[in-house]
Parts: structure tokens; sequence; C-alpha cells
């Protein structure tokens, strides 16, 4: 849940309590399968989760101008998965005309085991995607896996780490409504 602390601030709460199974089949990664062996299957575990955003822009549908900010952090504290993983975003919004908009984006995704435990695999960063990395397929970048004996498909698996950077000009379509943009 959030709690807003001013106009533009948000600190975020949260707890839960989950349950992974694992199970063997045809097109399961192997990766899964070693850390189902490594940490036990099924596992549970308890993650806490605290995080802050601000907002300072002028439009949450169409930007011109102004900040967005979020950090999260999450925290297995209890069960069989134990792991820290944090979270950070900023986006900045510049007015160069009337019709066009510069936008920054950046984002920090960290993660690691803890008490001797491998970080999840359920818990991994992925890129790809019009949210991330437009013109690849959403989560396709960064590690791959697959199984040989069964197919030449490949499996994106994430990783501990993420770092994106994206720079973007945008602009309205002529004769369209104002919600309607262009980028490059």
């Amino acid at each position: 849940f959030g709690v807003p602390f001013s106009e533009k601030d948000t600190v975020f709460f949260g707890a839960a309590l989950e349950r992974m199974d694992i199970k063997n089949g045809t097109n399961i990664p192997a990766y899964y399968l070693q850390y189902a062996e490594e940490v036990g299957n099924p596992s549970n575990t308890l993650p806490l989760t605290i995080g802050w955003s601000s907002d300072t822009k002028d439009s949450a549908l169409i930007p011109t101008r102004g900040t967005f900010q979020r950090f999260n952090t999450e925290w297995g504290v209890a069960g069989d998965a134990r792991y820290l993983k944090a979270y950070y975003q900023f986006q900045y919004y510049l007015p160069i005309t009337r019709d066009f908009t510069a936008a920054f984006n950046s984002e920090f995704g960290w993660g690691t085991g803890l008490s001797g435990k491998p970080f999840p695999v359920f818990k991994n960063f992925y890129a790809g995607g019009v949210n991330s990395v437009r013109g690849f397929k959403a989560g396709s970048l960064g590690p791959q896996t697959w199984n040989p004996a069964v197919s030449t498909d490949t499996y994106a698996i994430g990783g501990k780490e993420r770092v994106i950077g994206q720079a973007e000009l945008l602009w309205g379509v002529p004769g369209m409504e104002k919600s309607v943009r262009l980028g490059w």
C-alpha cells in the first residue's frame, strides 16, 4: 500500500507470503531445476517491500516537463529464499519547443542472495520490449539458456543486475488528439 507524504511524494510498504513450486517438464530450463534443487522445492519466503516515488511531471499521460523517480527494495526475510533486491528509475522530460519534448529514462536493478542462498531465479531482472529496449521482444535481452536435448529454442533467464538508458524525442501527430505522440 502507498502513503502520500506530499503532493509529489509517496512511500510504499508491503509484505507477502510466496510459495514457489518448480515442476520438472520438457521445456523448463535446467537453470530453474538447479535452483529448486539447491533451495528446496517447493520453497516459501516472506518478502517485505518498501519504496518511494516522486512525481513532478506536468501530466500523468502526456508529460512535457518534470521528473519521475522511483526506488523500491524487496527483502526476503524468512523462509527458504533469502535475498535483497533493489530498483531505481529516473525519468526526465524537457520541452524543446511547443511541439517537441526530449524524454530521458534510466533504470538500475540489483539483487543478491543472502544467508548463503542464491538469488531466486523468479526475481531476476529482464530487458527488452517497448518499456525498456524497443525493437526487441519483451524480456529477450540478457542471459539465455536452452535444453539442447529437447529443442534449439533459447529461454531468457534474466539476471541479478540490469541497467537501462533511453533517450527519446516525442512530438504530436498533426490532426490527432494531443494524447497521440510519436517518438524517435
